[in-house]
């Protein structure tokens, strides 16, 4: 029988103060040593970042290993309750830091591992949206192995070319966000 993280994911949301409208890191929470828990706004999101990270991760794709889709409590859902009312997905604590966070000396070859990772999820159809901002993709100092993360918006492929697409990834530029002249901007990694 499968483990359900159910009760490990409230405590941790409850722990953590996960507001209604909390956006950024109050919506993951650490659930135990090895899980984690995303909290996503839309049903669609919750599914799609579930059912892809089950496919890359059985595919030999580096993404976190997903352990539970937790729906929404109806009743917590009337209620408003920020916590049982959201959507959560429940998957494998990936160590490591994310690619903003980098220092200079480790983001080109965190970069070059990133990319050559999208290049591999493009090649089993799936088109990664938001993958140019450097916050999706976790780097582990010690192993040298980069992990994707947030999968939430990813798709499958429908009419895209696939080769145009990997030429994009080569092309663009990852960004981060960070505070320059009084306000927060999205600036070049690398």
């Amino acid at each position: 029988m499968a483990t359900d993280y159910r009760k490990q994911v409230y405590a941790a949301a409850k722990k953590a103060h996960c507001g209604l409208y909390s956006f950024g890191i109050e919506n993951v929470v650490r659930a135990s040593e090895q899980i984690i828990a995303k909290r996503e706004m839309f049903a669609r999101n919750a599914r799609a970042a579930y059912r892809i990270g089950k496919l890359l991760h059985r595919e030999g794709i580096s993404v976190p290993e997903m352990h539970q889709l937790i729906r929404p409590n109806p009743l917590a859902v009337i209620s408003m309750d920020p916590i049982r009312g959201s959507w959560w997905v429940a998957m494998e604590y990936v160590p490591g830091i994310t690619l903003d966070e980098l220092d200079s000396g480790l983001v080109s070859c965190a970069l070059k591992l990133y990319r050559e990772e999208l290049k591999k999820v493009v090649k089993k159809g799936i088109i990664p949206v938001d993958y140019e901002y450097g916050v999706n993709g976790i780097y582990n100092p010690g192993t040298g192995k980069i992990t994707l993360i947030d999968l939430s918006l990813w798709r499958k492929a429908k009419n895209e070319n696939i080769a145009s697409v990997l030429e994009e990834i080569d092309g663009k530029a990852i960004c981060a966000y960070r505070f320059a002249e009084g306000r927060n901007r999205l600036v070049p990694l690398g």
